[in-house]
């Protein structure tokens, strides 16, 4: 039953973000019904149910941490994902002999 609460939790912390933008842009606001954006945002909030639900919290599971995983889930299929190293044609966007990794300063220097 606490999968089920946390996973709950994942799936109204994944619909957060979207809903705090369509707020702000809410004078531009329209809503249109297809069934394409039914399937997309019900796999949307089942995926981040799924992952708050599954996720290896540290020294006790609570309804805001899944929240907030609910929230970050983008984030971390990105991280999970950049973990994984592929090998073999277009893997990467240069030659291996140019730097990979990102230093602090690097990312100052983009702003």
């Amino acid at each position: 039953m606490k999968k089920l609460q946390l996973g709950i939790f994942g799936i109204v912390g994944s619909f957060a973000p979207s809903i705090i933008k369509m707020f702000n842009d809410l004078p531009n606001l329209a809503f249109l019904f297809r069934w394409e954006w039914i399937v997309v945002i019900t796999l949307y909030g089942l995926l981040g149910g799924l992952i708050a639900a599954i996720y290896p919290y540290k020294p006790a599971a609570s309804a805001w941490k899944a929240l907030l995983v609910g929230c970050s889930f983008p984030s971390i299929i990105g991280a999970a994902a950049s973990l994984a190293r592929v090998v073999g044609p277009g893997a990467s966007l240069g030659p291996p002999s140019e730097q990979t990794a990102w230093s602090p300063i690097d990312f100052i220097a983009l702003f």
